[in-house]
């Protein structure tokens, strides 16, 4: 088993951006359990003249059935994602944050898709207890994770999806999907900045090389 964090930074001309996280657990057969890391990017011109520059960034950190002395040593994967994940009994985690528009009817589909603002969402383990009080908590600590108004998220603001939002990674077989594990929330006038962008860069092993040579 491991945890796979996925970092996405998508520009066109900065008409559009996202800054986009994705921790999915994933399937791994005869792991020697050693963190990998891998970079891809993507240049697409648009036929309205702006350039479509996708950046992906994917963490993977093996796990032992979620041992906990498994979230003590990193190497590659962020500690501070891995903590926050371990402590507050997340099985996945989407964040999202956008500035500008898409202009699908023009460009198409971008490789990935965000709602404009801030947009959050969590799967919680089918074995968790507080759902409620692990969900305020969660975004509490990534409201100062990533310099965002997360911390705005509350019950008035805050869904239970019943057949959206399906987890992408794999779920064990003794615990399958519960919709009532699910959390959701979206905050549109939150948009993407640069002091948003630096706790970005620090959760990836190569820092901010890659992007300040762009």
């Amino acid at each position: 088993m491991n945890k796979s964090s996925y970092f996405a930074r998508d520009l066109s001309a900065w008409t559009y951006a996202i800054l986009l996280l994705i921790i999915t657990p994933d399937l791994c057969i005869g792991s020697p359990y050693i963190d990998k890391f891998d970079e891809k990017l993507l240049i697409k011109p648009l036929p309205s003249g702006h350039v479509y520059t996708h950046f992906q960034f994917v963490v993977q950190k093996d796990l032992n059935n979620n041992d906990e002395h498994d979230f003590r040593h990193f190497r590659l994967f962020p500690r501070s994602l891995g903590e926050i994940i371990f402590e507050h009994q997340v099985q996945e985690l989407h964040f999202s944050l956008t500035q500008g528009l898409w202009r699908y009817e023009k460009w198409g589909y971008p490789v990935r898709s965000a709602a404009p603002g801030a947009e959050l969402w969590a799967l919680f383990k089918s074995n968790a207890s507080e759902i409620d009080s692990n969900w305020k908590k969660l975004t509490h600590v990534l409201s100062g994770q990533f310099c965002a108004s997360l911390n705005f998220i509350d019950d008035s603001n805050t869904a239970v999806p019943k057949l959206s939002f399906r987890p992408e990674g794999v779920m064990p077989l003794d615990y399958p999907y519960n919709s009532s594990f699910a959390r959701y929330s979206a905050l549109p006038r939150e948009i993407v900045c640069t002091e948003n962008l630096t706790p970005f860069r620090k959760l990836l092993p190569c820092g901010a090389q890659v992007i300040n040579y762009v």
